[in-house]
């Protein structure tokens, strides 16, 4: 999807269903009858065509085979070379089976699952994977079914069936590369679901004992334990694996830490230390939980930590409003039993006032996490606000187990960082529901995307289109945004035919009458995640390009006053986790003016400013719980997030750290915003 993106301005594409050659099996994509044409990004009057996977030209054996013995080795042979595309075609072209033996019919099922899978159509995959569990259940390709069957539902975020045919001998059965991916699957499913045990199970052969390498899965199993009753009995059926007994130990301590049993923590420590129940390899981290034990005994659950680069001189603006919005979240938040403080740090400054950058920012963050957790006593950290520092919060943080929120832009910080989440807009979330939107409720088919030629906007149009094709709609044209662009007319006589060949006569006349080929509309919308500057001139072209009735969807960048100003804006729908005019926002914009109203150049609170104030409601929030008191149990209930009520919305934690909001749409109606969901 993005190598093509890349390449192409347009792409086309049709499906449809055969009829079903057996009656319990879902049905297979109709064959592809035309060649697509794609028009090559950057230069629009170049033609090129690629036969389509299924086109009936496009190898000499499409359409010859018959459903017998030696038509399925040919399509296994072809699938074991790489060549799964032209596998799939093969096995689609298959003439439907009347009376095909048993064993064909399970074979052809088999090769079904995973072709579909290697050409990623998860949804076909896991439709013929149940077919086979199904019909199939002690067949012989079960081993390689269930793991392509797997990944297809793993792509979905779907649940893997766990059940008795899924052991050690169905994973022993696939090659080495295979087997292991299929663990990561196995044992990240069953965490997701919290099942230790069984997570282990994977990883146990025989009894007792662990296969060769286990430590791949078992730090993040062992992770993810968070009662003591889970544990205890893990080291008594691995008590011969010296190794993951030293870790589990390990882990015991936190977990008492987590329980606040700081005393028994300790004892059990000054056992360990004792006695030697621990590996050489992890006695430097047990020293260091001696330190753990100590902060996590004197965590103040009033006191929060705040990273901000308050001195950049790019970047202060930002940290300022950020403050704005913690800082009245602490007057109305505070209560005479729980009375919250900020402890502040500025992340551009060292002890000594010197600025610092690249390693030297990092070194400083480092520091800055230590002394908020080990001096002044904080139980959470907020902030900061770019992708680096954050980074290099997270990793500093982990030790002390101490939740970090970041409020960078980019996305997908945590995923590697378990006490690192992140809290801001989520570009990818609204690309994703203006997709839906605009195909569910618009009626909008096919679509015509505008997209920043950098890492966040590819991202962005990349979840857009896989959406809309997700959905049986097509994207037929893509066209890259120079920054500062101001000139669309090549664009836009790409898109609606201006470079199709015309003949010398049909030249010769237009040139005579100074007339131009008529716009060929053949797109209901354009997705254009830009700024309402850019937007209005898109608008301009569009109404000269007699585009005037297609819808245009845009991002937050619409979200200001200024968008108000755009030409025909009944037709723009654009996305944002809150609306700039929302009821729900009064109360804070109010205080903020009482609070703020002083300052010479005065202006209203912005993103940054909301997303900080609600960090901090989310931490008061699950403070209340005494049990949160901790800073592991904070995290892990930051961690299980859903649905949780903040000013603007209700906060759902996803499984890569993002704390999300709910994405609301509008349109502009008047001089105000109209949410529509």
């Amino acid at each position: 999807m993005k190598s093509l993106l890349l390449l192409i301005l347009g792409l086309s594409m049709a499906s449809g269903a055969l009829a079903q050659s057996l009656l319990s099996y879902p049905p297979k994509p109709a064959q592809q009858n035309t060649e697509e044409r794609l028009r090559i990004l950057g230069n629009p009057e170049r033609f090129v065509a690629e036969p389509n996977s299924a086109s009936k030209t496009g190898h000499p054996l499409l359409n010859k085979l018959a459903f017998e013995e030696s038509s399925f080795k040919l399509i296994a042979e072809k699938t074991a070379l790489g060549q799964t595309r032209l596998a799939l075609s093969l096995l689609e072209s298959l003439p439907n089976p009347s009376d095909a033996p048993a064993d064909l019919k399970e074979w052809y099922t088999a090769l079904a699952v995973e072709l579909y899978s290697s050409q990623r159509k998860w949804a076909l995959a896991s439709q013929w994977g149940q077919s086979y569990q199904a019909q199939f259940p002690q067949g012989k390709h079960w081993p390689r079914v269930y793991f392509f069957w797997a990944k297809a539902l793993n792509a979905q975020s779907q649940p893997l069936p766990h059940t008795e045919l899924v052991d050690l001998n169905l994973i022993s059965a696939l090659g080495e590369a295979e087997a292991q991916e299929l663990r990561d699957l196995l044992v990240n499913d069953a965490l997701a679901l919290g099942k230790i045990k069984e997570a282990f199970g994977y990883l146990e052969v025989p009894p007792g004992r662990l296969i060769e390498g286990y430590q791949r899965w078992s730090v993040s199993i062992i992770s993810a334990l968070e009662h003591l009753e889970d544990l205890d009995p893990l080291l008594t059926r691995f008590q011969a694996e010296t190794k993951l007994v030293s870790r589990l130990y390990l882990r015991k301590v936190e977990l008492l830490v987590l329980a606040q049993h700081f005393d028994e923590a300790q004892a059990l420590l000054d056992d360990l230390q004792n006695k030697g129940m621990v590996e050489k390899e992890d006695k430097t981290e047990l020293v260091g939980l001696g330190g753990y034990i100590e902060s996590a005994r004197q965590a103040k659950p009033y006191k929060i930590g705040v990273i901000l680069p308050l001195s950049h001189p790019r970047f202060k603006a930002l940290a300022q409003q950020t403050l704005d919005g913690l800082e009245i979240a602490v007057s109305r938040l505070s209560r005479p039993d729980f009375p919250l403080e900020l402890v502040i740090k500025d992340s551009a400054l060292d002890a000594s006032g010197n600025k610092q950058a690249g390693q030297g920012r990092r070194d400083l963050i480092g520091d800055l996490v230590r002394q908020l957790v080990n001096e002044d006593q904080v139980i959470a950290i907020i902030g900061p606000l770019a992708k680096e520092t954050s980074l290099a919060a997270g990793e500093a943080a982990s030790p002390f187990k101490i939740p970090v929120i970041s409020l960078s832009l980019t996305e997908g910080l945590g995923e590697t960082l378990p006490f690192l989440f992140r809290f801001q807009r989520d570009q990818l979330h609204e690309s994703q529901a203006l997709a839906r939107y605009s195909y569910d409720y618009l009626g909008a088919r096919r679509y015509v995307v505008f997209y920043s030629p950098d890492k966040a906007g590819f991202a962005r149009v990349s979840v857009f289109v896989d959406e809309i094709e997700k959905r049986g709609g097509q994207v037929v044209g893509v066209r890259p945004i120079d920054r500062h662009q101001v000139d669309f007319q090549e664009d836009f006589l790409s898109i609606t035919g201006g470079f199709e060949p015309v003949s010398q006569k049909e030249r010769e006349e237009m040139e005579a009458a100074r007339d131009r080929l008529a716009p060929e509309i053949d797109f209901d919308a354009i997705f254009a995640p830009v700024d309402p500057f850019t937007l209005n001139i898109l608008k301009q072209f569009a109404n000269l390009y007699e585009a005037d009735r297609v819808y245009f969807l845009a991002g937050h960048e619409l979200n200001q006053v200024q968008s108000q100003l755009i030409e025909g804006n009944n037709r723009l729908i654009f996305a944002d986790s809150y609306s700039e005019g929302g009821l729900y926002l009064q109360t804070l914009f109010e205080a903020h003016w009482r609070e703020f109203n002083y300052r010479s150049r005065y202006a209203p609170p912005s993103s940054y400013g909301i997303f900080g104030y609600e960090s901090l409601e989310i931490l008061s929030g699950l403070l209340k719980d005494p049990a949160t008191h901790n800073r592991e149990a904070l995290r892990n209930a930051l961690a299980r997030l859903k649905g949780f009520p903040v000013l603007s919305g209700k906060v759902t934690t996803s499984q890569t750290g993002e704390l999300q909001k709910e994405v609301k749409l509008m349109r502009i109606k008047g001089d105000s915003q109209v949410e529509l969901f």
